[in-house]
């Protein structure tokens, strides 16, 4: 997880370091330094800059060389946000209790997502030659909850 999460940060031009030493002074004000964050990240980028820079390098040679000699992928977890249409190709209904069923009912292909119950799993791999371009497919769609779904099961239960 943290190589999928750092493979994924890299592709950003960001100053690592820098937020490196941001997180390093808002660890110090949670312990007790009662100094301003702006001013403990000063000190801390002036004194441990080079270092932190150092171990930051290292990080990204140690994430190049597990994602291009031991691993050909990205196992990630699937969950869908609520308010997002029900797509069939990606999710599952979670309380539809139909096993040999193969297409959705026509009335869940065009509900909004009330939750997710079950996660799901995607495969994801970069595109060699590109700059953060990833080719994503669902190994496991996760299960989630149709307003259908709790009508049903509410209308069945009188």
């Amino acid at each position: 997880m943290t190589r999928n999460h750092l493979q994924r940060m890299l592709q950003q031009p960001l100053e690592l370091s820098s937020d490196m030493a941001g997180t390093l002074a808002q660890i110090l004000l949670t312990a007790g330094k009662k100094d301003a964050v702006a001013d403990l990240h000063h000190v801390i980028m002036q004194v441990y800059a080079e270092r932190i820079q150092h171990v930051m390098d290292l990080a990204k040679k140690l994430n190049k060389t597990i994602g291009e000699h031991i691993t050909s992928c990205d196992l990630e977890a699937l969950y869908i946000s609520p308010d997002v249409m029900f797509d069939p190709n990606t999710m599952e209904d979670g309380l539809d209790n139909t096993p040999t069923r193969t297409e959705p009912p026509q009335s869940t292909q065009h509900e909004l997502v009330l939750g997710t119950t079950e996660l799901g799993l995607v495969r994801a791999e970069k595109v060699p030659g590109t700059l953060g371009e990833w080719h994503e497919s669902v190994l496991l769609r996760p299960k989630v909850i149709l307003p259908s779904a709790i009508s049903e099961l509410f209308s069945t239960s009188d």
